[in-house]
């Protein structure tokens, strides 16, 4: 399968204000579904209130998104710029992986190392498998809310991150050979 080429950097990543819209209707719907049943009798007032919170909760995050339209990420030539600001850099990627469990619609990036992942945590859906605390730390890019096939946004994380790779060595060996990369 052939991957689009590229666009040229940065590319910024926007959630989609009608995927959003969408997503906030459904939410809506649910939330007065729960507040039917709060009102319908005793045995569903307890599910119907956390029908409520719950989807109600959904509502007002998905409009508030839709109405700021802040990036959710960006793709520059050094990494990956996050919502939240922090950024993984090309380096720091082990490993790009799409069909997750926990990332339907979206891309997991594997990080090489727990101070990487330290560095962006609190600036994006970060998660670890709870029974490998030693295990590579994972983010979830939302490739479907933005409006970019997963398969096409992990190939172009792929190639950077490949090239990053790339470039490393290169540089590496050039400096162990003695030689400047620069003349």
């Amino acid at each position: 399968m052939s991957v689009a080429p590229r666009p040229p950097f940065p590319m910024v990543f926007r959630a989609r204000r009608g995927r959003l819209a969408l997503y906030a209707l459904m939410c809506a719907v649910m939330t007065l579904l729960g507040a039917s049943a709060v009102l319908m009798s005793a045995p569903f007032f307890a599910f119907g209130m956390l029908t409520v919170v719950v989807f109600g909760s959904f509502t007002l995050v998905f409009l508030v998104i839709g109405f700021h339209n802040t990036p959710r990420f960006t793709l520059t030539d050094e990494g990956i710029i996050l919502s939240g600001g922090g950024i993984v850099k090309w380096a720091d990627i082990a490993d790009v992986r799409t069909g997750h469990r926990l990332a339907s619609g979206g891309i997991v990036i594997h990080l090489k190392d727990h101070p990487s992942y330290e560095a962006v945590r609190s600036t994006m859906i970060a998660f670890r498998r709870p029974d490998q605390t030693k295990a590579p730390p994972r983010l979830l890019l939302p490739a479907t809310l933005v409006g970019v096939p997963s398969t096409m946004l992990a190939a172009w994380i792929n190639d950077q991150v490949v090239n990053a790779r790339t470039f490393s060595q290169r540089s590496a060996t050039t400096l162990a050979a003695g030689t400047d990369p620069n003349k």
